[in-house]
C-alpha cells in the first residue's frame, strides 16, 4: 500500500513513494521527470500557472517509484499516483493512460512525455 500525503496550502503540496534523493540512494538508475503548470491548459484557464509535478522512476527496471507535486489540485492528483505505486505499475503503464483535456491530470502525461519509450 502507498500512503499519500498532502499539505493544503496555496498551491497544494502532495507526495507519495520515494523522493528523488531517497530513490537515488537505493537505485543508482533512479531519475526524475518534471512538468510545469505554466503549459497546462486547465492551469491557464484557472490562472493557477504556479507549480510543477515531479515523477521519480528507475531507468533500468522502468518502475514508478514516487511523486512530488506542488500545484493546484495536488491532493486530488496524488490519488492516481498512489494507486499506480500500490499496484506496482511501470512508468510505461502510467504513460499509456489517457487523461481528459483540459485537466490538471494532464500534468502527469506532460511529465511522462519526457520519459523515453524502452528500446525494442
Amino acid at each position: 500500500m502507498a500512503t499519500p500525503s498532502a499539505v493544503y496550502c496555496q498551491p497544494e503540496i502532495a507526495t507519495v513513494g520515494l523522493s528523488e534523493e531517497a530513490a537515488k540512494s537505493i537505485d543508482p538508475d533512479a531519475c526524475a521527470v518534471q512538468a510545469s503548470t505554466i503549459s497546462n491548459g486547465k492551469s491557464l484557464l484557472e490562472r493557477s500557472e504556479r507549480g510543477f509535478i515531479k515523477l521519480i522512476y528507475s531507468q533500468s527496471s522502468r518502475r514508478f517509484l514516487g511523486a512530488s507535486l506542488y500545484c493546484m489540485r495536488a491532493s486530488d492528483l496524488i490519488s492516481e499516483l498512489a494507486l499506480a505505486l500500490s499496484r506496482k505499475l511501470s512508468i510505461d503503464e502510467l504513460k499509456a493512460n489517457i487523461r481528459p483535456h483540459p485537466s490538471y491530470s494532464e500534468l502527469i502525461s506532460e511529465a511522462l512525455h519526457q520519459v523515453p519509450w524502452p528500446e525494442a
